[in-house]
């Protein structure tokens, strides 16, 4: 009886989605089918041209004098928020949201902190994006 009603349910749910012209899948998913994009989803059947490529790149990952440079890079308009925090959760550097285009470079200060770990978090619209960082002697 359980295998029944599997069954049922399954083709329930596979001929109630409405087929298109540009879809003979069952179940047709849009949305960016480029591996590469930042937005990539595997699930995706139908390609709507909503992909976007975003990146974060520490260039000084370790840096001796505190200053970090981060690059950051969107093909189309997007809206940047920087944070640092230290090992205790604790911010020690923030910046005001900024709206870019293309290849963005900023410079992190963050002379006169303990040598150690920090964690970069980079807002990017909806998108966050974590980073390592090392204050060294």
């Amino acid at each position: 009886m359980k295998n029944i009603l599997y069954g049922c349910v399954l083709l329930l749910f596979l001929y109630s989605c409405k087929k298109t012209d540009s879809c003979s899948e069952p179940v047709c998913v849009y949305g960016c089918m480029d591996s590469t994009a930042t937005n990539y989803d595997s699930l995706v059947t139908i390609d709507d041209s909503s992909c976007w490529v975003v990146s974060v790149e520490v260039l000084n990952p370790a840096s001796e004098n505190g200053v970090f440079n981060i690059e950051v890079y969107a093909e189309d308009v997007r809206t940047l928020k920087m944070s640092v925090y230290n090992r205790f959760s604790a911010e020690v550097f923030t910046s005001e949201p900024e709206e870019f285009t293309g290849v963005y470079v900023k410079e992190i200060d963050l002379t006169g902190n303990v040598t150690g770990n920090y964690i970069l978090h980079v807002m990017i619209n909806e998108d966050e994006f974590f980073k390592n960082l090392v204050l060294i002697e």
